[in-house]
């Protein structure tokens, strides 16, 4: 059997347990296609704008049977099946295909595991971007909260693809969907306790679902808050961090490489200086080589290889010392720092700094051949 049939046959099955006969019966019909005509572009046409498989939620307010919980689960199984059902669909039997989304399910483990445990390593999730607590936090009193629906959305897109993977490889996607909307699945409960734990560490308050619209403060009722995404670490135990802390170590870990690239600006100065000096010296030695050959010439046997290395070492050396000179003087980047430097810039950047200092070298090549023949 096909990733591409389990999947339809495990969304079919979630969609029997909460009671959504329209969806069940439109997955049911692409199921069909597959299995009579191997067909899986009328699967693939349904999604993309309203009345399509994008545009539907697991809810009780959609009158399915679920709960707030329950429909956490729900979305997220149906998110992550949707996602590789549709990726599929283009070439259902494709074997590689199915190996990218079972190693992307594979490598998306728990951010308890992912998130750099106290005195180890991290090794963070091949996947994307890891999971994020939503916090409202409170202007008028300082509280900081999370309700019970963000907490469990937090477990729930963080073992989601962890348990689809186990559940497609063993083959048994259905029981997958039974113990999930049965609140019997293993390590949800041991997972939720966790995330429980490192948020009240952090100061975050788990209150009670309130709705979106009427979301306040669980302390004093205020309306002024605001809504941020905390992530996961390790300090001394498992806590959450607000993202403008995250920000500030980023930076503090880009800072020292930058400073090892760039240097302060009293490198910058002596870098520009150096370069300076190297266009000065190179400047000079072609006006003189230039001077040279102006009075005696050409060496008269110029077909020799000792008269060709010679000429290319009185015209080429200079001519690369006053071009690297002049990448140092205006860069202030020192020449060991060329290659790192550079390889952030954009294409067009590289090109047009390299096309730049190529041409003040030609220009200063004429004025200093001009400067060598006025001296002759």
């Amino acid at each position: 059997m096909t990733l591409y049939e389990q999947l339809l046959i495990g969304l079919r099955h979630l969609l029997q347990r909460v009671s959504s006969e329209h969806w069940e019966q439109q997955i049911q019909s692409d199921l069909e296609a597959w299995r009579e005509r191997r067909d899986a572009r009328q699967h693939r046409s349904k999604y993309g704008g309203n009345s399509t498989y994008s545009d539907w939620i697991i809810s009780s307010q959609n009158k399915h049977t679920v709960d707030d919980l329950q429909s956490v689960w729900a979305n997220h199984l149906r998110h992550q099946m949707q996602l590789a059902l549709r990726a599929l669909s283009e070439k259902p039997e494709d074997e590689r295909a199915e190996t990218k989304i079972l190693r992307s399910w594979e490598r998306r483990r728990s951010a308890f595991s992912r998130s750099k445990p106290e005195g180890t390593s991290s090794r963070h999730s091949a996947s994307g971007s890891d999971s994020r607590l939503r916090v409202v936090s409170c202007h008028s009193c300082g509280q900081k909260q999370v309700s019970v629906t963000s907490l469990e959305n937090f477990v729930a897109d963080d073992l989601i693809q962890g348990f689809l993977y186990g559940a497609c490889v063993s083959g048994d996607i259905k029981a997958l969907v039974d113990r999930l909307m049965d609140k019997q699945q293993d390590g949800v409960a041991e997972a939720r306790s966790e995330v429980t734990r490192a948020a009240e560490s952090a100061g975050i308050v788990v209150v009670e679902d309130c709705g979106p619209r009427t979301e306040t403060c669980a302390a004093c009722n205020s309306e002024n808050i605001s809504v941020s995404f905390w992530y996961l670490t390790n300090e001394g135990g498992w806590t959450f961090a607000p993202p403008e802390l995250e920000r500030s170590r980023a930076d503090e870990a880009q800072k020292p490489a930058a400073e090892s690239v760039h240097g302060s600006t009293d490198r910058t100065v002596t870098n520009r200086l150096f370069g300076l000096a190297t266009v000065v010296f190179a400047f000079g030695t072609m006006v003189l080589v230039s001077r040279y050959l102006g009075r005696h010439g050409f060496p008269d046997a110029t077909n020799s290889i000792r008269a060709n290395w010679g000429l290319l070492l009185l015209i080429g050396l200079p001519l690369v010392v006053l071009i690297g000179g002049v990448l140092t003087t205006v860069s202030g980047v020192g020449i060991r720092d060329y290659a790192s430097v550079f390889a952030r810039q954009t294409l067009v950047k590289r090109i047009g700094v390299s096309v730049a200092s190529i041409a003040l070298a030609m220009l200063a090549i004429l004025l200093a051949s001009s400067i060598g023949q006025a001296l002759r």
